[in-house]
Order: C-alpha cells, then sequence, then structure tokens
C-alpha cells in the first residue's frame, strides 16, 4: 500500500468524491476530500503534505481555477483537473492559472491512475519534498542541493549563495 502518497479530491459532486476516492484508495492512496475550491485552500494550508490535487472547474464558492490560482501562491503540489468541461480555452484557462494536467469526465479509471502515478512521481523526483514531508522548491542532482525559493546551492562540504 502506498501511503506515501497523499490526495486531495475537490469536486461539488459528494458522487464523484465518492466514486475517486474509492478508486485511490483500492490502488493504495491516502485521500482527503473536499466540496469546493475554499476548502481545498484551506486543506492543503493544514495539510502541507499533500502529493496531488484533483480538482474540478465549475464548484460554488470558488471555482477551481480560481482556487488553483490561490494554492499556486504558496504550494507547488501538482495538480489534475477532472472536468466535465472541454474545450480548448477552458483547458488554456486551467493551464494558465498553474494546472499541471487535464482530465475530461467522463474518465476510464487507467487513465486517471496513469495520470495520479506520472504527477506524483514528477512532483516527488523533480521537485522534490523536504525531507520533512514539507512542499519545497529544491532539486537534487548527484551531492548538489540546489534550493529554488532560497536561491541558494549547496554541497556536503561547502556553501555558497548565489
Amino acid at each position: 500500500m502506498n501511503t506515501e502518497a497523499k490526495i486531495l479530491v475537490v469536486d461539488d459532486d459528494p458522487e464523484i468524491r465518492e466514486l475517486l476516492g474509492i478508486i485511490l484508495k483500492n490502488s493504495g492512496y491516502e485521500v482527503l476530500k473536499a466540496e469546493n475550491g475554499e476548502q481545498a485552500v484551506a486543506t492543503l494550508s493544514n495539510n502541507r503534505d499533500i502529493d496531488l490535487i484533483i480538482l474540478d472547474i465549475m464548484m460554488p464558492e470558488m471555482s477551481g481555477t480560481q482556487a488553483c490560482k490561490v494554492i499556486r501562491s504558496f504550494s507547488s503540489v501538482p495538480i489534475l483537473f477532472l472536468t466535465a468541461k472541454t474545450k480548448d480555452s477552458d483547458k488554456e484557462d486551467a493551464f494558465i492559472g498553474g494546472g499541471d494536467d487535464f482530465l475530461t469526465k467522463p474518465f476510464v479509471q487507467p487513465d486517471l491512475l496513469r495520470k495520479v502515478k506520472s504527477l506524483i512521481r514528477r512532483y516527488k523526483i523533480y521537485k522534490g519534498k523536504g525531507e520533512n514531508g514539507q512542499n519545497s522548491a529544491a532539486v537534487v542532482i548527484d551531492n548538489v542541493v540546489i534550493d529554488l525559493s532560497l536561491i541558494h546551492i549547496s554541497e556536503p562540504t561547502r556553501q555558497e549563495a548565489i
């Protein structure tokens, strides 16, 4: 079971939240749920160890694209938009707002799980999460750590700021 990966599912439709929860839990993921964008922002603020957000666009209170913009102000967690919206302009808005991938409803389970696995893998390997499990903007190459949030490069034997 993959208990290291935590996914936040955000959709105003309780049946979609339940379906996604079952699919993801059966695949070994820990799942948190939110009903709208405001709840998503609050949940992420209180759970900085979330590895992926699956986010609908059309929701009351705060839309998915609005929530994505707020989330991007404090987190680099990957965001997969899962929505019934299919226009190119909707996709463009999602990506411009900070989304990482896009899947339309209805979807097939294997496509969803491929995207989930890929986004989490890239987040953990290339973006990195800090050793404390917190969202980090550090890249590690061999023994060199590049902290993008501080614009700081270090090696185990020396440290130099740029």
